[in-house]
């Protein structure tokens, strides 16, 4: 895909069954979603939003991580104190110019 950007994304497992989502390169990219491919899907429409904010402000997008798993750990034990069960790290791809920012 031409233009495609690709960022690391960390999902943790809530106690209400939600999953959160946050992107270590991209600290304004949070969301949730009600299940795994909810919280895939959410995760792509945040990470389009947020970039074609920064787009509108002129601001460069940050370097993607190659390895975010220290981050994703020290996440995870800030706010749950532990890494949960069913934590993963995913791959979201999107081509920015697929989104618009709206003020």
């Amino acid at each position: 895909m031409e233009n495609t950007v690709t960022y690391l994304a960390c999902f943790y497992p809530e106690e209400d069954g939600t999953i959160s989502v946050m992107f270590p390169d991209v600290p304004t990219g949070l969301t949730e979603g009600e299940n795994r491919e909810d919280a895939l899907d959410a995760a792509a429409e945040a990470l389009g939003e947020t970039l074609a904010w920064m787009a509108s402000e002129k601001e460069d997008f940050p370097a993607a991580s190659q390895d975010v798993q220290a981050v994703f750990e020290a996440y995870a034990k800030e706010h749950y104190g532990k890494l949960p069960e069913g934590s993963f790290i995913e791959s979201i791809s999107i081509n920015p110019a697929d989104f618009h920012y709206e003020d």
